[in-house]
């Protein structure tokens, strides 16, 4: 199960209980990959508001009632939740980095519970056509198989913590928003990178040129960003029972995909 590559490194492809992870180690240079509880590089610079996330915690609970407020679920896509729940949550209230009006859903979350708001330690790569609940489902599968509490891990997701009203103003003046060149110090600063995939067989990050590129900056620094690639629950689910109940056609998917 395990695939070199080269001299320099190795590919690790497990299939884990509900996910598959991909991890890249270099020969030479491996070392112990960041902790999650101890974001001490994160916190030396808290006070840089782009270097903060939102806990799991906070995700599974607060965003889940913000939609659900919206009168939707959690089944809504991210494109579907960006208006009534994003972009309503800091319409009246004043960015703290620009002092114009409305602010990132970070921003106004972290106004209304402090809590919520921490030092990234760890940076999602996902598509905004994503449920919500795939992105935080494997969140949560993520802190449970890094037997790490949901309120010590805090997620930088761009959908929320990037001012997407300021967004919405470059786009309407056909002018580039400087945040995005600031993605890779972001990760980082973070050092844990979680890369979410679905549908298994087709993951919808992998046809999208900044997922990746963000994938293509981690395996460029092996020895600095902790890569994690996971599956949603129920993708995982879908893919055990392929491989369960029609074990032939079912790893000859699995391999088609992984060749």
């Amino acid at each position: 199960d395990r695939v070199s590559t080269q001299s320099t490194g190795v590919v690790d492809h497990r299939l884990m209980g509900n996910s598959i992870i991909t991890c890249c180690a270099p020969r030479d240079r491996a070392k112990p990959p960041p902790s999650l509880s101890d974001p001490t590089a994160a916190e030396e610079e808290a006070a840089a508001p782009e270097l903060r996330g939102l806990t799991v915690k906070w995700l599974m609970t607060g965003l889940k009632d913000d939609i659900e407020a919206a009168g939707m679920d959690m089944t809504a896509t991210v494109y579907q939740i960006e208006d009534p729940v994003i972009i309503a949550k800091g319409a009246d209230m004043v960015c703290t980095t620009d002092n114009l009006l409305g602010c990132s859903y970070l921003d106004a979350v972290s106004l209304q519970d402090p809590k919520a708001a921490a030092p990234a330690t760890l940076y999602v790569s996902y598509s905004w056509g994503y449920m919500c609940k795939e992105i935080v489902c494997t969140l949560e599968t993520y802190c449970t198989r890094r037997n790490t509490s949901t309120s010590r891990v805090s997620a930088w997701l761009s959908c929320l913590c990037l001012n997407q009203h300021r967004v919405h103003t470059a786009k309407k003046r056909d002018e580039p928003y400087d945040e995005f060149k600031q993605f890779e110090s972001r990760m980082f600063r973070a050092r844990n990178v979680l890369g979410i995939l679905s549908p298994w067989n087709r993951p919808a990050t992998l046809d999208r040129a900044w997922c990746l590129l963000e994938l293509w900056t981690c395996f460029s620094h092996p020895a600095d960003l902790n890569l994690k690639l996971m599956l949603p629950p129920d993708q995982s689910k879908h893919l055990q029972n392929l491989v369960k109940n029609t074990p032939q056609s079912g790893f000859r998917q699995v391999w088609q995909l992984l060749g």
